[in-house]
C-alpha cells in the first residue's frame, strides 16, 4: 500500500469520496501490478486503507498534542483549552502570532507536519520530497484546526472534511504557484522536524 499512501498524501486525502477516484486507483494498479484494472476489484480494500493511513496521522498528532501546541507534556486541560483557544482567535496554528509571523508560518504547523508525515512514517525521505505537497499540507492544517477547536481529535467526526479539505488545497497550491521559494522556504522537509516531548 506504499504506493497508494503516496498518492494520497500526494493527490487527494479523500480519494475514497473523489469522484475520479477510479482514474487514481487505475493509476496505482498500473505502477503495482502493471495493469489498469487489476485494482478495482480490490476498491473496498483500498478504501479501508484510505481510511486506516488517515487515521493513522490523526492520531498522531492526538498523541503528540502537547509537542506540536508548544506545550509541556504535564499541562493540564484547561491549559490546553486556553492555549487552543488563544490560537483559534489568531490562527495562531496556521499563521502564527499576529505581528510575528506570516502567512502559513506557524511553528504549531510546522511541528504538526513534522509529527505526521516525519516521525510517524518517514515519508519525506521515504519518498525522497524536498517539500511537503500541498495536499498533505492542507490534510494537517484541516486537522489542525478541528484539534484547536475541540482538543478531542481521535473521537470528533471531522466537519464538511472533504470540502473543507479541498479548499485548503487549493488555497496552498495557489500560494505555492505564486510564490514558489516561499513555498520551499516554508514546506521543505527537515530530518529534525518531528520530534516530541514524549
Amino acid at each position: 500500500m506504499d504506493v497508494l499512501e503516496k498518492v494520497i498524501c500526494e493527490e487527494d486525502f479523500y480519494l475514497d469520496y473523489a469522484d475520479g477516484r477510479e482514474k487514481v486507483i487505475a493509476q496505482v494498479s498500473e505502477q503495482v501490478f502493471g495493469c489498469k484494472d487489476a485494482a478495482l476489484p480490490l476498491y473496498p480494500s483500498i478504501k479501508s486503507s484510505i481510511q486506516a493511513f488517515r487515521h493513522t496521522l490523526k492520531t498522531a498528532l492526538a498523541k503528540n498534542l502537547s509537542y506540536v501546541l508548544g506545550v509541556n507534556s504535564a499541562t493540564s486541560c484547561s491549559q490546553i483549552s486556553s492555549r487552543c483557544a488563544g490560537l483559534v482567535r489568531t490562527e495562531g496554528h496556521i499563521n502564527g502570532a499576529p505581528g510575528g509571523y506570516g502567512l502559513y508560518q506557524s511553528p504549531v504547523l510546522q511541528r504538526a507536519l513534522g509529527v505526521m508525515f516525519e516521525k510517524t512514517a518517514h515519508l519525506c525521505q521515504r519518498w525522497g520530497w524536498q517539500t511537503y505537497p500541498a495536499n498533505a499540507i492542507a490534510y494537517t492544517i484541516l486537522l489542525l484546526d478541528v484539534v484547536v477547536r475541540s482538543t478531542n481529535l481521535t473521537s470528533t467526526k471531522l466537519p464538511n472534511a472533504v470540502a473543507t479539505h479541498g479548499e485548503w488545497r487549493r488555497k496552498l497550491l495557489h500560494f505555492q504557484s505564486s510564490h514558489p521559494n516561499t513555498f520551499e522556504a516554508l514546506f521543505g522537509c527537515a530530518t529534525d522536524k518531528g520530534g516530541s516531548d514524549d
